[in-house]
Formats: structure tokens, C-alpha cells, sequence
């Protein structure tokens, strides 16, 4: 059965719009899914994963599982969401990728347990400026580190030039745009410098270098720390994971939630669609990333904790 990919989603953003916005839908969220239709939904969900699906070693390996749970009858009797959310924990617990998501088109994915989703909650401007006791710049109020805020990031990165150290607040962060996160590392690294190795399927392996051209000074030797927790995920995994691995910043925090595959979204049938796992970065460094694990904080403390914390390591360093 055919594939519709649609767009791609960068470090995991989608906005309401995409996901209210397929047509399509077939069945009503109410009515249980029919042996029929439910047959058709398995069939489309591997015949894209098996094409799709990054991990490639582990793509027929998913499929056969599928298969082999809705031959046992594992998905029987489940209305449209209900039978979504089965999947998207069988596909995540089989895998050990938190961003394989599965959804109906009738209900939309639960932001309060889903931080992939996160791009669909209000983003007031960010991030947020402010100078802390000590002359510490303090980057806050970041939710998500997007494309559309790139400008206010550069300003805020500009006024950091001046300060004695900088603390990062990503406790919050939820995801972002894969250029952003380039473009915020950038300031931390004298070019030509390799941030990050992606592997996407169909494509050959490509080399992400932080930019040559920046907005303002590059902050080179400024003691910088970066606040974490377990809501920490993605794209804002992705700027704490960089900086902590090229040595270039100590994180401080909670383990976070360990979501680093990019994805694209796939229309299945009968108003069914998925998130796939598409790209993965690979740390030049450590040759792996932190999808499943999350990244460890060289600091371990709880996320109210995190910040005065970090004001110490600061003013020790």
C-alpha cells in the first residue's frame, strides 16, 4: 500500500494545524476499528517502516512483530486512538525509539505526554535575557529552539558577549528545528568545526559544521552551563548533547527524556497517520547519540535544583 510522505518535521515539531488538518478520515473516533480497516492500517504502518525507518537492521525485525501481534489478535476490538496509542507503544518498546508516534486523525496526540508534540503549544518570545548576580547571563524561557526565533536567539547570543559565564535553561525545552540548533551551537565553536554526522535514509551520510558567519562575537572560552530535565527533549537534547560532548559546556540537571531521531510523517490509510524515524545524528566523538538513553549530566541534581546549582559551577569556574 502506498506511503504519502508529507513534510519533515526537523527535531520534531508539528504544528495543530498539520495534525487537525488531514482529511480523510474514515471511521469515527467513537466506533471501534472494523478487521477490515484495521487490516489495511498494519499493512500500511509496515509497508512504511520497512521503506522508512532509519534503523535499518531493525526495520524488518518491527514489521514482523506488527504482523505478528495482529495476527495473534493484539489489536482487536480498539477504537481509532486507542488502537494508535497501542502501536505507538509497541513500535517505541520494540525499538527503544521514542519518536515513532502513531495518531488518528479524529483525536489529536496528547501534548501532556507526548513531547514530540510540543510544537503545538503556545510559544510566547524566547528565549528570555537575563543577568544574574555575578555577571552571568541567563538564557531562559525556551521552549523549543525554531527557525522563527532564530533572530531573537542571535540577540540574546550577542548580549551573552559581555557577560562572565552563561547558563542555559533547556529544562523546558521540548524540541526545535535541526538549522537552529546549528545555527546556537555555532557561537561556541571556532569554524571549521564538525558538530554532528546525519545519516538519513535514501542519502549518503552528511557532515554538519557549525557556520562560518555569525551575528556578533563567537563565545569561545566564556564557562558556560547548560539546565536540563526530564522533559528535555530532541532538539533541546540535541544543543545540550553537542555542547556537553565537544567539551565546550557541563550540563546540570536530570537525565533527559532521549529523543534524537529526526522524523517525517506518513498518511497511512483510513485516516491513520505515523511519525517515522528518519534521520539520526551520529556525535563525531562518540560515534553514537543519545536516542533511548537521553544525555547524562556531568551534575545530577533535581530541576528546581538545577539552576542555583549551576550559578555555583559559574562562580567556581
Amino acid at each position: 500500500m502506498a506511503t504519502n510522505p508529507r513534510r519533515y518535521a526537523g527535531y520534531l515539531v508539528v504544528s495543530v494545524m498539520m495534525l487537525a488538518g488531514c482529511s480523510g478520515e474514515a471511521i469515527d473516533p467513537n466506533d471501534q476499528v472494523p478487521p477490515d480497516i484495521l487490516a489495511g492500517v498494519i499493512d500500511s504502518l509496515g509497508v512504511t517502516i520497512a521503506a522508512q525507518y532509519v534503523i535499518r537492521d531493525q526495520a524488518n525485525r518491527l514489521v514482523e512483530h506488527l504482523e505478528s501481534r495482529h495476527t495473534e489478535g493484539g489489536y482487536r476490538d480498539l477504537k481509532p486512538q486507542e488502537l494508535a496509542d497501542v502501536l505507538t507503544s509497541d513500535l517505541r518498546e520494540w525499538s527503544g525509539d521514542k519518536h515513532f508516534l502513531v495518531w488518528h486523525t479524529g483525536t489529536l496526540p496528547p501534548i501532556q505526554n507526548n513531547a514530540i508534540a510540543a510544537e503545538s503549544v503556545p510559544n510566547p518570545e524566547q528565549p528570555q535575557f537575563r543577568l544574574l548576580s555575578g555577571n552571568i547571563a541567563f538564557l531562559h524561557g525556551i521552549r523549543k529552539i525554531s527557525l522563527r526565533d532564530t533572530r531573537r536567539f542571535e540577540q540574546a547570543l550577542v548580549r551573552v558577549s559581555g557577560a562572565d559565564g552563561l547558563i542555559i535553561d533547556l529544562r523546558e525545552c521540548f524540541g526545535g528545528d535541526r538549522d537552529a540548533v546549528r545555527l546556537v551551537a555555532s557561537y561556541f565553536f571556532e569554524p571549521p568545526f564538525l558538530l554532528q554526522i546525519e545519516e538519513e535514509v535514501g542519502k549518503p551520510a552528511a557532515e554538519i559544521w557549525a557556520h562560518d558567519r555569525i551575528e556578533g562575537k563567537r563565545l569561545l572560552t566564556m564557562p558556560v552551563i547548560v539546565l536540563t530535565s526530564k522533559r528535555t527533549a530532541s532538539g533541546g537534547e540535541s544543543l545540550a548533547y553537542l555542547l556537553q560532548q565537544h567539551g565546550r559546556a557541563k550540563m546540570v540537571g536530570e537525565k533527559t527524556f532521549g529523543a534524537a531521531h529526526a522524523v517525517k510523517t506518513f498518511d497511512l490509510s483510513d485516516g491513520f497517520r505515523a511519525f517515522i524515524p528518519r534521520v539520526r545524528p551520529i556525535h563525531p566523538k562518540t560515534r553514537t547519540n543519545w536516542e533511548g538513553t537521553g544525555v547524562k549530566p556531568d551534575l545530577a541534581v533535581a530541576a528546581e535544583e538545577a539552576l542555583e546549582v549551576g550559578v555555583a559551577q559559574v562562580l567556581n569556574q
